[in-house]
């Protein structure tokens, strides 16, 4: 699917003279471009457009803002993404912007359903996912097994 949306090739372009704000609105503009693309390139997603906001660096850490990043998506048909779809597009994106955690990252689809909201709740409220619930029970009963052979 040729996609319009431009990447990291905006620096490709001989541009002389550039401001240090140009240069950072550029890189911003390249990285909401790359991400989109990758996005738009899994199985379920029409289109993708991602928006990001990046504090200004500072030479105070304790001022230091988070970057916070917004994603829409046009899913294909009737296509729905399951809570570890979610997931892996919000780390993906937080892996590639500096300073950004996935709790500020929120992801909406064209029929606006926030599908990131409450998304790491359980993880951080020490709740066990049903995958993880699941590992536990085959290891239970495995260390169950071995003791009853030694018994």
């Amino acid at each position: 699917m040729p996609s319009n949306l431009k990447g990291f090739e905006l620096f490709d372009q001989n541009k002389f003279g550039v401001t240090d704000t140009e240069a950072k609105i550029m890189y911003q503009r390249a990285l909401e471009g790359e991400l989109a693309r990758t996005i738009q390139g899994f199985d379920e997603v029409e289109k993708a457009r991602v928006h990001l906001v990046l504090p200004e660096d500072s030479v105070f850490t304790r001022d230091e803002e988070k970057a916070r990043a917004s994603v829409t998506l046009k899913l294909k048909g009737n296509s729905k993404l399951s809570t570890e779809q979610v997931k892996a597009i919000i780390s993906l994106i937080s892996a590639s912007v500096k300073n950004l955690p996935k709790e500020n990252v929120e992801i909406i689809d064209s029929n606006m359903n926030l599908l990131s909201e409450n998304i790491f709740e359980n993880e951080q409220n020490g709740v066990l996912t049903s995958t993880k619930q699941q590992e536990f029970k085959n290891q239970f009963e495995k260390i169950f097994k071995m003791m009853l052979k030694i018994c």
